[in-house]
């Protein structure tokens, strides 16, 4: 009886033990999922406080923006608008600008406001190939056509360039033809020195003032005759210049053609504001047949023609 009991509460003990340890083990991957969950949990935080979305953002965007900001720049309107280099652009001034071929090597400086070309070469201007000489554009004190003598020796006052003396020539007897009975024209003054020049305005400051003598003498340097391409024209038997020669045959038939010849009225009436000089009906320069139709055509004067100015800069 006595086994009996004992064997009881044993079977009991054993009984409350397994009970026990199968509770236990229930217990355990609760536990253990809890842990893990726990660990996930902490290893996304940290996974993001090392790489937060807001952190990315403004540490690539540095990286990125200058491409997406550099990328309009070059296809925005200011630069498709911007003209496309054209191969006048890059060899030289448009064929637009030239009334005449400019010289070999002539360094273009501006243009005028019609769109001519200035251009400079060994101290000589050019306005659309055209060789200008006036109170804005000087000669060189020292320049001399080829084949004349030095400024002191300079006695050849009835010569021009054979250029345009041949075409003076020409002119004489193209008119002559025409006129049987009249008298014809002379060249009364052609090349002048940078000395004669000097000598003559000076003489008439001294007359007559500065002021005055600018209007119808120009300054040494600045004269159109030391290019050996301009000729005051008088009738032949006439000793002085007057403005009255417009009236005779000579003068009409000069205005109206002397343009065939290469030869354009360089002073034109009413124009003195621009040209900077008085009505000289005599006053004829030589600027070739091309240059000379087209100022003709016109009805301008060159410095107009040109869009050029004609006034002393001291």
């Amino acid at each position: 009886m006595k086994k009996h009991l004992i064997f009881a509460v044993c079977a009991a003990l054993l009984t409350a033990l397994l009970l026990s340890s199968c509770l236990g083990g229930i217990s355990g991957p609760e536990s253990g999922a809890s842990s893990a969950a726990e660990r996930t949990s902490a290893e996304t935080d940290v996974q993001s406080s090392a790489y937060p979305d807001d952190q990315t953002t403004a540490e690539t965007a540095p990286d990125t923006e200058p491409e997406t900001e550099t990328e309009p720049e070059q296809t925005t309107e200011a630069v498709t608008e911007e003209p496309v280099t054209t191969e006048e652009e890059t060899t030289g001034p448009s064929p637009d600008a030239f009334v005449i071929a400019p010289p070999e090597g002539a360094e273009t400086v501006g243009y005028t406001e019609r769109g001519y070309a200035i251009q400079t070469k060994d101290g000589f201007w050019y306005v659309g190939g055209i060789l200008v000489v006036n109170k804005t554009y000087p000669l060189p004190a020292d320049y001399v056509p080829d084949g004349y003598p030095v400024p002191m020796q300079d006695k050849v006052e009835n010569r021009m360039l054979p250029e345009a003396q041949e075409k003076l020539v020409e002119m004489q007897k193209a008119f002559l033809e025409e006129n049987p009975t009249a008298k014809g024209f002379k060249i009364q003054s052609g090349y002048r020195s940078y000395m004669t020049q000097n000598r003559l305005y000076t003489n008439y400051v001294s007359k007559y003032g500065q002021e005055y003598a600018d209007t119808y003498s120009a300054r040494p340097g600045h004269s159109e005759h030391q290019l050996g391409l301009a000729a005051d024209l008088n009738v032949v038997g006439t000793s002085t210049l007057y403005e009255s020669i417009k009236n005779t045959t000579e003068g009409k038939w000069l205005a109206a053609n002397s343009w065939k010849y290469g030869f354009i009225l360089r002073y034109p009436e009413g124009k003195t504001p621009v040209t900077g000089y008085i009505f000289e009906p005599w006053h004829f320069r030589y600027v070739g047949l091309e240059a000379a139709a087209a100022v003709y055509e016109s009805g301008l004067s060159l410095e107009e023609f040109l869009g050029i100015d004609s006034v002393y800069r001291d």
